[in-house]
């Protein structure tokens, strides 16, 4: 009796998780997006007929703030060390949640935004690029500029230099205990 018992189901739960990527599939198609909103979005729920359907919004505080910041961006005169100085004095923070409260945003999670093109209104599954149902904060055009500012900047050289020597992380100092770099 247990193994029929698991065996119906190892079968439904199978079932079931087809029935979620067809959801997933289907909303993704109709320009829809799921899982946490991305920073400049809120999750709602919308009411379509009799329906309640999940939903991406403006977020009315910190949109305004990324739209800034890409603008910033597409000028070439920031990088973003002064790209996240500036959100910060703006007061650009992530969203807080039940186990984590609200903070500045980091360097790499600037990073990611501004290489996001979810903020350009496209959603992106399996590699594949549709329109999206949730407003654009950013033009495309100025969605661009920012990628050819970013890559030039990567070009160009600004990352530091990795130094290799024999001794490097095996010397010690003998008061702190901190180990000494090249």
């Amino acid at each position: 009796l247990y193994t029929v018992m698991a065996g119906v189901n190892a079968f439904r739960s199978r079932g079931d998780a087809e029935k979620v990527k067809l959801g997933l599939e289907r909303k993704y198609q109709t320009g829809g997006s799921h899982g946490p909103a991305k920073l400049g979005y809120l999750n709602i729920r919308e009411s379509v007929g009799e329906r309640e359907v999940a939903s991406i919004a403006l977020d009315p505080e910190r949109a305004p703030l990324i739209g800034i910041l890409f603008d910033l961006a597409a000028t070439g005169q920031h990088t973003l060390t002064t790209l996240v100085d500036l959100a910060t004095e703006a007061g650009l923070r992530t969203r807080a949640s039940a186990t984590r409260p609200s903070r500045p945003v980091s360097r790499t999670s600037l990073h990611r935004i501004l290489r996001d093109d979810y903020y350009t209104g496209v959603v992106t599954r399996g590699g594949v690029k549709r329109p999206g149902r949730h407003e654009a904060i950013v033009d495309r055009q100025t969605f661009e500029r920012v990628q050819a500012v970013l890559d030039a900047h990567r070009a160009g050289g600004e990352r530091s230099q990795k130094h290799h020597h024999h001794l490097n992380g095996s010397v010690y100092c003998r008061v702190c205990g901190v180990r000494l770099g090249y």
